[in-house]
């Protein structure tokens, strides 16, 4: 128990002595590192005091040879420099690029871009502050500025999107530089490139990008519907059948007649579309056109003919409205019920051609051919028939019938004197005296 105490009270003499050796090496560190950063400062310090003295050294050298310029131009030429000036302005300015100085400096020490230009400075530029109109009135070729990193400002100097694609700008540039996506499209920019610089279908839409161009970009037809695209589905290549399933209320699609009618369309639907009479009949429908509205006068305009327009359904008014004649509603096989119903008159009838017996077949009166004016002769009824529609004795007499066939149809001799008929006339057609003398003759005459 004992030696167990004393091997720890060693332990702890070992211990407390590690300590203070560290202590003391923590302390010398600390005396190192604060010397170091004492000798860090003034070297910082010198180092600031070289750089002030390196500046004002510079400063005065800018305003020595801008002095020396000064006086070398005024030497040479009291009004402007000659060209051999300039060429010796240049000269010295290539040598000072040479040896370092930058753009800004050299317009600090009063070079013109153009000087700056003939010396060959391309970089530094931009930072030294010239615009990229000022850039392009110097003389730079559209390479050059964008080697001196311009962007902004292409499009207003007057450069075209396609000029500033050939000269190497990037999408991203270009939409930088403030060019629109119909003018990169324009310019040859696909969508797939579009699609890669992060624009929207529905930007591409605007652009004038197709649904064939979205197409092969890998959109879907949902992503088209969603952008707005509405034309142009079958010259993509799409059935209609696919764009239905998509939920297209259809009021602009122009797909041919003949899909729309395969996908099971309606002719009303296709009117409604606003397909034109002859791309539905293009289509193949042959029926239906009156109960989808479209009237006998829109038919004929269409190149129908007036059996195919009877074939439709349409009536014979339809077809008087639609100016029709009469002959050519009886050539297309109207029948004359129909006709007399439209309202056409006995005279036109038989202007056309019909005959007193399809006239009386059509329900014609004899009283209603009587007043347009037909004759007993061109009628060729009965008697009985003509004095049931109020046909006068006097008529009959002069239509060629006899006293003998008056008497059979009922005619009174009374009657038969009154339209003219004499006493010997009607002795012949057989009446004795007594019935003579009945009907008012007197036996003397």
């Amino acid at each position: 128990m004992v030696l167990a105490i004393e091997q720890m009270e060693h332990m702890i003499h070992l211990l407390q002595a590690q300590v203070l050796q560290l202590t003391s090496r923590v302390s010398t560190l600390d005396e190192a590192l604060l010397a170091e950063r004492r000798h860090n400062e003034q070297l910082a310090t010198h180092l600031r005091a070289q750089v002030d003295a390196s500046e004002g050294i510079l400063r005065q050298e800018i305003a020595r040879l801008r002095s020396e310029a000064a006086i070398s131009l005024s030497a040479a030429s009291p009004t402007r420099p000659t060209v051999a000036d300039l060429g010796l302005r240049v000269e010295a300015l290539k040598q000072l690029k040479e040896t370092g100085v930058t753009a800004f400096t050299a317009r600090e020490l009063g070079y013109v871009l153009m000087e700056l230009r003939l010396a060959g400075y391309v970089e530094g530029l931009k930072q030294a502050g010239y615009s990229c109109a000022a850039m392009n009135q110097a003389g730079y070729t559209l390479e050059q500025i964008k080697a001196a990193g311009y962007v902004e400002g292409l499009k207003g100097v007057g450069f075209t999107c396609a000029e500033s694609m050939s000269a190497g700008f990037t999408l991203a540039e270009l939409r930088s530089a403030g060019y629109t996506l119909a003018e990169m499209r324009a310019a040859g920019i696909t969508i797939g490139d579009a699609k890669a610089a992060g624009y929207m279908l529905d930007e591409m839409r605007a652009a004038g990008y197709t649904i064939g161009d979205a197409k092969a970009a890998g959109f879907k037809l949902a992503e088209m519907r969603a952008a707005g695209y509405v034309e142009g589905f079958e010259a993509a290549g799409y059935t209609l059948e696919e764009v239905k399933e998509l939920g297209y209320k259809m009021p602009h699609l122009r797909f041919m007649p003949w899909d729309i009618k395969a996908a099971g369309y309606s002719l009303v639907q296709m009117r409604a579309l606003g397909y034109s009479l002859f791309e539905i009949r293009a289509a193949g429908y042959l029926e239906g056109f009156k109960v989808a509205g479209y009237t006998c006068v829109e038919m004929r305009r269409e190149g129908w003919t007036l059996e195919q327009i009877r074939a439709a359904g349409y009536t014979c008014v339809e077809a008087k409205e639609a100016s029709y004649s009469l002959a050519q509603l009886r050539a297309a096989g109207y029948e004359l019920v129909a006709m007399r119903e439209a309202g056409f008159t006995l005279a036109e009838m038989g202007e056309a051609g019909f005959t007193l017996a399809e006239m009386r077949e059509a329900g014609f009166t004899l009283a209603e051919m009587r007043e347009a004016g037909f004759t007993l002769a061109e009628m060729r009824v009965t008697l009985a028939e003509m004095r049931e529609a109020g046909f006068t004795l006097a008529e009959m007499r002069e239509a060629g019938f006899t006293l003998a066939e008056m008497r059979e149809a009922g005619f009174t001799l009374a009657e038969m004197r009154e339209a003219g008929f004499t006493l010997a006339e009607m002795r012949e057609a057989g009446f004795t005296l007594a019935d003579t003398e009945a009907a008012g003759f007197s036996p003397d005459v």
